[in-house]
């Protein structure tokens, strides 16, 4: 029992001396909570979450438009309905159609809209009663609900073709936000004409007049240095050139901090060969880089984070 007791009190002696060693010389301390060995940058986005769409028009009659404010409750009310969007009950022939993109199919209803292609893996987390093998395409930017109850449409603007889809969905939720829009921008918008020079393809809006937009006051976001360099790097060797920017490296990869606070990483190790990863691969890869070094800002997705404290 007094070897026992002996042998605990060395053990402890040894782990506080470690401790306080790797204290002294500026090293991260080892974390054994669920939020890993590193420094915490805040809460790590899901796909569901960065999948969303960049933007949402209400289509009136006229071939007017409202533009929902994003981080609105309405936008919110939006993107959840349709993400509850499941095959229709009554399946019929083929189940997809397939048809022509043209200005025609922009009816009274709903449009979301992406500023990318994006896949049906990274749309399948999105749409959560869809698997990916379900959609007949590769990838759309674009999907429209009608108010009249007809096909959802699935839309490549840059092909010109769309997918039709009869789906069962809320769509009590849409006609409301028809109605009575709560969040709108205060901006209208109309489908952008063609000109003498250029050609406009369907479904891109623009404002009706010249108008005086606010642009929001920015705020300076306080940078937590020291714990983005240890998120790189345990010890590393500095270096201090002439116009302030200071590089540290640990001989294989290399950070740079320049006095504006911008940062650049130069990774210089080299993988396993040719490697293919699809659009949700790239995506998650990117999110884990992004939240191991430096954070997520929570601003840059269209929803707040769901696991922010």
């Amino acid at each position: 029992m007094v070897r026992a007791k002996a042998g605990l009190l060395a053990s402890l002696v040894i782990c506080s001396i470690v401790l306080s060693v790797l204290i002294i010389f500026g090293q991260p301390v080892p974390n054994s909570g669920g939020r890993g060995t590193g420094p915490w940058f805040g809460p790590k986005p899901g796909l569901h979450e960065i999948s969303l769409p960049g933007r949402i028009y209400i289509c009136s009659p006229n071939q007017g438009a409202i533009l929902i404010e994003t981080l609105s409750q309405t936008y919110s009310d939006l993107v959840l309905t349709l993400g509850q969007m499941e095959y229709g009950s009554e399946k019929g022939g083929d189940v997809w159609v397939t048809g022509e993109y043209t200005s025609d199919s922009i009816t009274p209803g709903v449009l979301f809209r992406y500023d990318y292609q994006i896949s049906r893996g990274l749309l399948a987390n999105w749409l959560t009663m869809f698997y990916e093998t379900d959609f007949p395409f590769a990838s759309i930017d674009s999907v429209f609900v009608p108010l009249d109850g007809g096909p959802v449409k699935f839309i490549n603007s840059a092909t010109g073709v769309l997918w039709q889809l009869q789906a069962d969905l809320p769509l009590s939720v849409f006609q409301q936000a028809a109605a009575e829009p709560r969040n709108p921008a205060a901006y209208p918008m109309a489908v952008m004409g063609q000109g003498e020079t250029y050609s406009v393809a369907a479904g891109i809006f623009d404002l009706v007049e010249a108008q005086e937009i606010a642009v929001p006051a920015c705020q300076l976001e306080e940078v937590r240095i020291e714990d983005i360099i240890h998120s790189f790097f345990l010890n590393p060797s500095i270096i201090l050139e002439a116009d302030g920017t200071e590089t540290y490296t640990d001989g294989f990869g290399a950070l740079r901090i320049f006095p504006s606070g911008a940062l650049e990483y130069t990774s210089g190790r080299q993988g396993q060969g040719a490697v293919f990863w699809d659009q949700p691969q790239l995506m998650q890869a990117t999110i884990d880089f992004l939240v191991a070094h430096g954070g997520w800002p929570g601003n840059m997705l269209p929803v707040y984070l769901s696991n922010r404290p």
